[in-house]
Parts: structure tokens; C-alpha cells; sequence
């Protein structure tokens, strides 16, 4: 079960609509009211919270963590209109799963509502390219002494992505490794569109956010 938290009327219909007619989630209730939220999260126990973070009597922010606290197992996916890296890193460290930004194409939002019920993280392609420009320019600081939380496989696919490994370049054994948008053979699944949701997506946006975020995903 999804539980839908936007300010925008027409924005809730719409993901009501779209989570309905994926025929593998459904909507228990919708609100705009940050304490209608968690009166309605304890209710329902959703497996998922789509949340906005502009809302009435509330901050989103602050939502996640009540969330997190009252169920560390449900996931929260947040959809907002907020580009700004400090925003990003906040949400995730909050307990955030997933952030997707308004501009991020309809389906994103089916494909990271997928990946989060699997137990995975989820950040677009936008998310994730704001937050490496931040960290590059020292706006974002990388918490380099929790990469110990990481698995050897995690660190091997980041430093294939350090490397800059690509299309021009000899395919590594792991075959992690996709930069002009060609689909690569390791991971969960295989999508035409590998710049958004492809295998080497999912597992360079979660080493990056468990890099930066470090103490959210602990548990």
C-alpha cells in the first residue's frame, strides 16, 4: 500500500491514478495535512509514503523522521519540486529511500516505488547529477570514514564510475559500467532506458547515497 502526502490536489489524483493502474500497488488515503499524515500512517501502515515536502501544518522533512520512527521497515519516497543538493542530502539522511524532482519523466515514479518495496534506494538521474555537482564544488560534504559501511562490491562498482569507465573504454569483468546509456549485464533487471533505471543506475545511486547518508541506512 501506497500513502500519498502532496500539497497539490491534481498532482495527488494524478499519482493516485498512475499507482492504481500499475496493478501492483495501491493508494490507502491521500492528505496534504502533516498531522493527518501520521494519524493516517499509524492507521494504514503503508509499505510506502510518496511524499511532498511543502505541506499544510508540517514540514516533510520532519515527516520522514516520525515516519521512520514509527516504522523503520515502511520506505518513503520523496517527490518534489526542490532541486538543491542540501535538500536532497537532508531527506535522505532524514530515512529517506528515494527522491525524485518534478522534472523526472512519469515512469520514474512506477520504477522507484518498485525499487524501494524491493529494500533498495532510489534516486533519478537529476537527483543524482545535483549531488555529485555539489560535492564536487564542497557544498555537500562526503562522509569518507563511514565507506567501511560499504560491501567490496559496492566499493568495486564506485570505483569503476571513478575511473570513468565507459562505452570507449575495455568492458570490465563485473561489467559494471554504462555512461553514453548502453545496458550493462550485471544487476536486478535490464531497461532500454539505462540512463534512468538501468542495473548500473540502481547500484551507483545506492553507493553514492549510503556515501553520503551514511548513518540513514544503518540499520
Amino acid at each position: 500500500m501506497v500513502l500519498i502526502v502532496h500539497h497539490a490536489p491534481l498532482t495527488r489524483f494524478g499519482l493516485a491514478q498512475l499507482i492504481e493502474s500499475s496493478g501492483r500497488f495501491a493508494v490507502c488515503a491521500e492528505t496534504d495535512h502533516a498531522p493527518t499524515a501520521r494519524e493516517l500512517f499509524v492507521e494504514h501502515q503503508p509499505q510506502i509514503v510518496l511524499l511532498g515536502l511543502t505541506l499544510k501544518e508540517g514540514d516533510g522533512i520532519e515527516l520522514i523522521k516520525d515516519f521512520r520512527k514509527l516504522n523503520i521497515v515502511a520506505g518513503t519516497l520523496v517527490l518534489s519540486a526542490r532541486e538543491d543538493g542540501l535538500t536532497m542530502q537532508r531527506a535522505f539522511r532524514a530515512g529517506a529511500r528515494g527522491y525524485l524532482v518534478a522534472q523526472d519523466d512519469v515512469s520514474e515514479i512506477l520504477t522507484a516505488l518498485n525499487q524501494i518495496s524491493a529494500g533498495g534506494l532510489y534516486a533519478s538521474m537529476t537527483v543524482l547529477r545535483r549531488l555529485l555537482e555539489n560535492l564536487a564544488n564542497g557544498t555537500i560534504e562526503s562522509v569518507t570514514s563511514e565507506l567501511k559501511i560499504l560491501s567490496d562490491r559496492e566499493l568495486q562498482v564506485f570505483s569503476l564510475f571513478g575511473r570513468g569507465f565507459g562505452a570507449s573504454r575495455k568492458k570490465p569483468q563485473t561489467g559494471c559500467y554504462t555512461r553514453s546509456g548502453e545496458i550493462c549485464d550485471y544487476g536486478r533487471k535490464s531497461c532500454p532506458k539505462a540512463a534512468v533505471s538501468s542495473p548500473t543506475h540502481f547500484a551507483f545511486a545506492e553507493t553514492f547515497l549510503r556515501i553520503l547518508t551514511p548513518k540513514a541506512f544503518a540499520s
